[in-house]
């Protein structure tokens, strides 16, 4: 049971968080990386626990290498695909429940060219880790790894990015897919309608249904006959990647139903549903409505005028989506659960709308699956579209960019969302940056008007100092990864003029079970159980639900050793084949039916396999990793 494998990692040294700051009441804390031995470095992800970073630092040789870090056990270099061409990247990172550690990341390889990588190890053991290449897409020599998450239940490592591929002797960049359950092939996720073969990956997570989904941008030629960058969303259900427009479009700003032939739009609110003014919106009637979803939290307006009902909205007639010269949208981040997506889209005024200037900038924006008009989910890049909200810039700015976006432990609430990137001043006659990006986090709390949830915005710098923190030596420059649960926050910025990877904690956070090694159960803060080397077992629960084991399991004792005494403990847990095993003795159960790593219930022969691997007999001390999942 994933309670009885106690974590090995250190962790990040700062408070966990849940983004109501009325909620919890412990101290923010800020680290900076280091590097590993050059000048500088970034970080780039944190993985779901936010117990580990990922990211890029110059070594003592002068050269680019991906790197983990943890507040325990600070960092650690990567390595490279091929010692000839020494350069990598690292930026997706999770955890197993093994406490193996997952990097993705970019290296050349013996080419001399880009090339995804998976890299898999234990970050408490000196010396170990590999590395591995992630394959090209058909006739492609080149890639990226841009995003890996571990899915929870059974460990699989999951991962996304760019190949090239081979289209009649032209190579043409593809989103992709990657997993450990498939390891021969990577998955090509194809384009949008007209375009041209193009796609990138970003991130990745699962819905409520299982359905894995990837984000990120394809070329794509609209009805109208412009060719621009959109935000896609592929689902592994049927394999079918959908367009997600952005802030340009009338059916991505607003949720309108159209006065009927009356003149009266009389579409009554249904069940607890909630009638509110058109916000954001032109060329609508005064008397055309929008409806948000009401206390229930699910969309179930009727069209009194259709003569149906419909969970979502009807977009008015006359309405179709604008789209202008320039306009472009991506998707970079998606939150685990698949609800929450994030990025950049160009915003109004549209051309049509007297915009004049050469060249348009970007808005923050968030997509919640939850809310969308009436239309089939298809891909008309209008009908079913998810709303996107922009999310503003810092004073004086006019371009932001969402980099990443947290968990909600509730699926059908936004409350506690956390989203971090930047904001910066774009001048749009030069298409020239006019100041150095600041970093930014944003909150995001429910409210039932789909225009006006709770939305903070904050330079994190200023929300830092504002804790007491003091980064008088400190510039913030991105936020560019955060935690599922919005507690730990990484990115890059200088220090005293150079630029290094950092780690912030917000504030606050939920206390829960802490297994530590020696099998005792203790309840804490996240941070608190990973800086003492346990596994924690998530907020809210104790230690009356949950059973902590030896790490490693065979050491029923914890004296370090596994002896006969061990070997006793083991004995008195025997079922045989088919028995139920319980309590302490649900430790013991390694090895599944067919043998492989896992649990089938009982504790037999192929379990005592597992416990011969680990002895060592009296005084010797046993290997931490001596059954750990093999990946």
């Amino acid at each position: 049971m994933r309670s009885g494998n106690v974590s090995v990692l250190g962790a990040v040294a700062s408070v966990a968080m849940g983004v109501g700051l009325s909620a919890y009441g412990q101290t923010a804390s800020f680290t900076g990386v280091g590097t590993l031995g050059g000048a500088t470095s970034r970080c780039n992800a944190v993985s779901s626990e936010g117990s580990v970073v990922a990211g890029v630092s110059l070594d003592g040789n002068g050269n680019l290498q991906a790197f983990i870090w943890t507040s325990g056990n600070g960092m650690k270099g990567l390595g490279f695909l091929d010692p000839t061409y020494q350069e990598s990247d690292g930026r997706g990172v999770d955890v197993e429940s093994g406490g193996i550690v997952h990097v993705a990341g970019t290296s050349l390889n013996s080419n001399n060219k880009d090339q995804g990588f998976h890299w898999y190890g234990d970050i408490l053991v000196p010396g170990t880790g590999t590395m591995v290449g992630i394959p090209f897409l058909p006739g492609g020599n080149e890639s990226c790894a841009r995003a890996l998450r571990v899915k929870a239940g059974t460990d699989e490592v999951y991962i996304t990015g760019t190949s090239n591929k081979d289209f009649s002797g032209s190579l043409k960049k593809r989103a992709y897919r990657w997993r450990t359950g498939a390891p021969g092939a990577s998955l090509d996720l194809g384009d949008l309608p007209g375009g041209s073969n193009r796609s990138e990956g970003y991130d990745l997570g699962w819905d409520t249904g299982g359905n894995n989904i990837i984000v990120g941008w394809s070329r794509s030629t609209w009805w109208v006959g412009d060719s621009a960058n959109e935000a896609f969303r592929w689902n592994s259900s049927g394999s079918s990647i959908l367009g997600r427009k952005g802030l340009d479009h009338v059916c991505g700003r607003g949720f309108q139903i159209a006065a009927g032939p009356d003149g009266e739009a009389d579409t009554p609110a249904h069940a607890s549903d909630i009638q509110v003014e058109p916000v954001g919106t032109t060329g609508l009637d005064p008397e055309d409505i929008i409806v948000s979803s009401g206390a229930d939290r699910w969309l179930q307006t009727e069209h009194a005028g259709a003569g149906r009902v419909d969970d979502d909205l009807l977009r008015p007639e006359g309405h179709s989506p604008q789209v202008g010269d320039g306009y472009k949208s991506q998707f970079v981040a998606i939150s685990r659960n698949a609800r929450f997506s994030v990025g950049k889209s160009t915003y109004p005024p549209l051309p049509s709308e007297g915009w004049t200037d050469p060249y348009r900038p970007y808005q923050a924006n968030l997509r919640d699956v939850r809310i969308k008009d009436g239309e089939p989910d298809v891909d008309d890049h209008c009908g079913g579209n998810v709303m996107h909200f922009g999310l503003g810039f810092l004073p004086g700015d006019n371009y932001s960019y969402a980099l990443d976006v947290s968990n909600t432990a509730d699926y059908y609430s936004r409350e506690g969302l956390a989203v971090v990137g930047y904001s910066r001043s774009y001048d749009t006659q030069t298409g020239e940056y006019l100041n150095e990006p600041r970093a930014v986090v944003w909150f995001i709390n429910e409210s039932y008007d789909v225009f006006g949830f709770d939305l903070e915005m904050h330079d994190l710098k200023t929300y830092l100092e504002g804790q007491g923190l003091d980064l008088s030596e400190w510039e913030l420059r991105e936020a560019t990864g955060v935690s599922d649960d919005g507690a730990i926050v990484a990115g890059y910025g200088l220090h005293n003029g150079v630029e290094e990877g950092w780690v912030a904690a917000l504030i606050g956070g939920p206390v829960g079970a802490c297994c530590l090694p020696d099998g005792s159960c203790v309840e804490n803060l996240g941070w608190e159980c990973n800086d003492m080397n346990g596994q924690w077992q998530g907020g809210g629960t104790t230690c009356d639900q949950v059973i902590c084991c030896v790490h490693p399991f065979a050491d029923a004792d914890g004296d370090g050793d596994v002896d006969q005494g061990d070997f006793g403990v083991f004995q008195a847990c025997l079922t045989g084949e088919g028995g139920s095993a319980s309590g302490y003795c649900t430790c013991f159960d390694r090895r599944d039916q067919n043998n492989q790593h896992g649990q089938d219930g009982d504790v037999d022969q192929d379990d005592y396999g597992a416990f011969e691997n680990c002895a060592t007999g009296p005084g010797i001390s046993a290997d931490p990793s001596c059954d750990d999942p093999p990946t």
